[in-house]
């Protein structure tokens, strides 16, 4: 969730673009803990984290 915390501060939105930020910024690689990252996994985890996120009544 760091990742995604720092993308929404940089203003960067899309998985895509945070995934091509991981293999080109250093910030980025560093909160990834040096793993790779693609497009498919940030958005998955990213759904999962706001279904999680909604009220439930």
């Amino acid at each position: 969730m760091a990742l995604w915390l720092y993308a929404t501060v940089e203003g960067v939105a899309s998985a895509r673009q945070v995934a091509r930020l991981c293999e080109e910024h250093v910030a980025f690689q560093w909160l990834c803990g040096g793993v790779g990252m693609n497009a498919k996994t940030l958005a998955d985890l990213y759904a999962s984290d706001r279904r999680r996120r909604q009220p439930r009544i």
